[in-house]
């Protein structure tokens, strides 16, 4: 790619003298790789093709669990229980808070991270505080962790129920 030419194109003019460049702007133009900076500047070379790939793959698992264009308080009920979202705690047949190792919460912003281990089969946890069921997430490798509005929350600390789908 080059700036020279994609300036001429974008203005609809022709070069008269041969550059070794060309126009971003060109239907021809594909990026072969792709430098990525991060971790403090530590820049990486991506194939451009993987990089898309990897994208497309992220954004599929994405819409599985998340889903497309639902309302954003949909977004603290993850997964195959998310309808338990909102309910109230005593109204729903669920079992004895778990035993877990609650992470320290920090109640300073508008979400609160609720996470933390735990042993045990749980695929899901539904996470409660004042008798409500505020957030459901999945289990992975023993942990889980859930962003919930600092509003649900309130001052309580917050009730983990293992949930086990199959």
């Amino acid at each position: 790619m080059d700036v020279l030419p994609t300036i001429a194109a974008a203005l609809g003019l022709r070069i008269p003298w041969h550059v070794d460049g060309q126009s971003v702007l060109s239907p021809r133009y594909r990026e072969a790789n792709v430098t990525v900076a991060k971790d403090h500047g530590k820049r990486l070379v991506v194939r451009a093709a993987t990089l898309e790939h990897r994208r497309e793959l992220a954004l599929r698992r994405q819409v599985k669990l998340f889903g497309s264009d639902v309302p954003l308080a949909g977004l603290y009920g993850i997964g195959r229980s998310g309808a338990l979202l909102g309910r109230r705690v005593g109204n729903l047949d669920l079992p004895a808070p778990a035993k877990i190792k609650l992470d320290p919460l920090d109640r300073t912003g508008s979400l609160v991270q609720v996470s933390g281990s735990m042993d045990g089969a749980a695929e899901e946890v539904a996470v409660a505080a004042r008798g409500k069921v505020v957030a459901v997430v999945p289990v992975a490798g023993g942990h889980f962790w859930a962003l919930v509005p600092r509003g649900a929350l309130g001052r309580a600390n917050p009730a983990i129920y293992e949930l086990r789908t199959t």
